[in-house]
């Protein structure tokens, strides 16, 4: 009986044009959380369960995702705590 070795497959670098810098704004980071969660529907309308970001900020966890397309549309720039609290799904 011959023998099978599992040989690990080796790891490939990321490629740095797939990689992205940190968005700029509030409204663009709420965004990069926003595909980074998840999406559901509730009743008539879509929600999004934000990911958790590791800096201070304190944001919602539930977000109207219509509210944060609107607020991508926005041109003043918000810090990401304003934006996460204009998307909240329970207003």
């Amino acid at each position: 009986m011959s023998e099978k070795t599992n040989s690990p497959t080796p790891v490939r670098p990321p490629n740095p044009d797939d990689i992205s810098p940190m968005p700029d704004n509030g409204q663009q980071r709420i965004a990069a959380l926003k595909n980074l969660g998840g999406t559901f529907k509730e009743g008539k309308r879509s929600v999004t369960k934000i990911a958790t970001p590791t800096s201070s900020d304190t944001i919602p966890s539930f977000m109207d995702t219509k509210r944060i397309e609107e607020l991508l549309k926005q041109k003043t720039s918000k810090s990401l705590e304003e934006a996460g609290h204009e998307a909240l799904a329970d207003q």
